[in-house]
Order: C-alpha cells, then sequence, then structure tokens
C-alpha cells in the first residue's frame, strides 16, 4: 500500500481490512450453491470446486447457472469445463479472463493451450518451472513435444501424470483427493512436568510449527488447515477440558512466520492459566504439492515473494550449520518443556 499512496490519494481508493472469517462465510455460501446445481462435488478450497459434468452441456446453460449463483450470493464464479480437471483448470483461467465460460473440447485443444507457459499450469510450481526453462522447455506445447522417458526422468510421476491431463486422459478423478486427516504433519511432546506457564507454552507450539513448516518446504507442499492440541493429564481433574483448536486457511502456505502467526492466535483462544498443561503439538492437513494451489484474489504477492526468500535463507543456514542454528525468539526458552 506505501508504493501507491498517490494513487490512492488521486484515485479516492478505498482500503478494508481482511475479514478471513467472512471470506469463509461466503465460501460456504458459494459451495451450497453450486452443490445444488450439480450432483458430484469436490470442494478443493476456499474459492474452488470440481464437478462433474455431462459432456453434451452448452455455454448458455452454464452461463445460467453462473447467474444464478450470482443472484443467490452476489459472488461472480468462472467455469472452466474440460476432459481432466488440469484442463478443466486452463479453461477456467481462459473463462476469468472472457465471458465466465469457457468449454474447452478435444477439437480446439491443442492449439489452446499449446502457447501457455508450463508455470501457470496447476502442479507445475517455481521450482519445477524454473528447471523446465533450463531445459529450453517453456510452454505446454514444448512439454507435450518430450518424450514420456524424458518426462519420467526429469519430472517423475507426478509431471508424468501432468503431461497426461494435459493429453486429455484423466488421471485426477472427480472425489479422489485425500482425506485431509489422512495426509498429514503432526509435531507433538509430552512434558516432563506440568507446564502453567503462557511464554513455555508458545515456545513449544513455536518450536513445533517451525519443524513442520521446514518440513513442508522440503516437500515442496504447502498446508491449508492447522491444529493445535494442548492437553493435560490423561488421569487429572482436566482431564476431558477441551484440548484442539482449528483454523482452515484461506491460502494454503508453507511460510513459517504465516504459521506462526496463526498458531499463536489459536493458542490465545485455547489457553487457560488454571490447566496443568502435560502435552502440546501442532498438526497441519489438508498438505497438498506447492504447484497445485491458486492464487487468491487477496493473496499479497510481494510481502508473499519477501517471505519466500527469507524463509530460503532461514532453511540455508540452518541446513549448513545445524538445525535451530537461526530461529525465531518465540521458540527460546525451550530447555523448560524439553526435559523429557
Amino acid at each position: 500500500v506505501f508504493e501507491i499512496k498517490e494513487l490512492i490519494s488521486k484515485e479516492k481508493v478505498t482500503l478494508f481490512s481482511s475479514n478471513f472469517a467472512l471470506y469463509r462465510d461466503i465460501s460456504t455460501r458459494v459451495m451450497s450453491a453450486l452443490k445444488a446445481e450439480f450432483d458430484t462435488c469436490e470442494v478443493y478450497s476456499v474459492d474452488e470446486a470440481f464437478f462433474a459434468i455431462d459432456e453434451d452441456v452448452t455455454e448458455e446453460a452454464l452461463m445460467q447457472v453462473r447467474a444464478r449463483i450470482m443472484q443467490k450470493t452476489g459472488i461472480p464464479v468462472s467455469i472452466g469445463v474440460a476432459e481432466t480437471k488440469t484442463l478443466a483448470k486452463v479453461a477456467n483461467g481462459i473463462a476469468k479472463k472472457g465471458s465466465g465460460v469457457c468449454i474447452l473440447d478435444k477439437m480446439h485443444r491443442e492449439n489452446t493451450i499449446s502457447s501457455i507457459l508450463c508455470g501457470s499450469i496447476w502442479g507445475i510450481g517455481r521450482q519445477t518451472s524454473a528447471s523446465l526453462s533450463k531445459m529450453k522447455i517453456y510452454t505446454v506445447g514444448d512439454l507435450l513435444a518430450q518424450d514420456t522417458t524424458f518426462i519420467r526422468q526429469s519430472l517423475g510421476v507426478v509431471g508424468e501424470r501432468i503431461c497426461l491431463e494435459l493429453k486429455g486422459v484423466s488421471v485426477y478423478k472427480i472425489g479422489d483427493r485425500i482425506d485431509e486427516e489422512q495426509k498429514s504433519y503432526m509435531s507433538t511432546r509430552s512434558f516432563g512436568k506440568p507446564i502453567h506457564e503462557k511464554a513455555t507454552l508458545k515456545s513449544a507450539l513455536g518450536y513445533h510449527i517451525a519443524h513442520l513448516a521446514e518440513k513442508l518446504r522440503y516437500d515442496s507442499c504447502v498446508a491449508s488447515k492447522i491444529t493445535i492440541i494442548m492437553r493435560a493429564s490423561r488421569f487429572g481433574p482436566f482431564a476431558y477440558r477441551e484440548g484442539s483448536a482449528s483454523v482452515l486457511l484461506p491460502n494454503p502456505t508453507n511460510d513459517t512466520f504465516a504459521l506462526t502467526a496463526e498458531v499463536s492466535r489459536l493458542f490465545n483462544q485455547l489457553y487457560d492459566i488454571e490447566i496443568p498443561y502435560k502435552k502440546a503439538g501442532v498438526l497441519l492437513s489438508s498438505i497438498e504439492p506447492e504447484g497445485n494451489t491458486t492464487s487468491s484474489l487477496f493473496k499479497d504477492s510481494l510481502q508473499i515473494e519477501k517471505m519466500e526468500k527469507l524463509n530460503d535463507v532461514n532453511d540455508a543456514i540452518n541446513s549448513k550449520f545445524g538445525s535451530a542454528t537461526i530461529r525465531q525468539a518465540v521458540t527460546m526458552g525451550g530447555e523448560k518443556w524439553k526435559e523429557r
């Protein structure tokens, strides 16, 4: 915002603070409206869903669906239709720039997608895109011209699947997504003695989330759901007291600082000074490959790029000099809870 202060003043731009609870509420309403239109629904993220639809659907019919969603929720949606999920994502991108609806049929598919840059394809992240550029593979046309063996050796099974999807061979079926709790990262620790102190508990949670965020980046993944766990002894008077809190992130991330901020908010909701805590930990779920996420309208791209660089430097230093050589101050005081 500070970079466009003059523009804001000149054009009388109105600024609003973020309201993620509102975004989630709107998302729920839009998804409910969509489910009323289609039989098969797979909610993919806060602002995206996949549907199975008849092959003979017309653009006019989808425009009517779009109008009904707008009437019910006040939210404009774009609809992309194609033979596979990856192609449907491409079609959706085209729809956003046009009428809001795009049916990408087999006849026009090849000419339509051949000039699209690889980096804009679902499943191809920043690092993969850079690797492809080094091999002088810039567009989808360049990618699909490669031999299958070369693709498998260079990009692995994921790259091979992306190519199949781009060729119209459906690999990712509707409803095939792994349940978010089945694919998750968890870090927990029991304490040597009960802990009441707020700073000590925050230190433990800060340690766990930093560890998990580093693991996410190492695996080139992001998470969109955080759950913190804080429990008393199973044998004491507080055994049945509520011991967890969760939040669904509007933008999947692996940024240590963003995740730590969310953990801190959850901690403030859950913490009770009366409880002698014996265990604390963090669960990250709704894990997916970094390149599979959709950019949100509400993302601050400059800030995200800045934090990515900071995390990269953090990881490089710790890789060279040892784990936790550089870390967030919130993790200090670990000696009070790591005794066990």
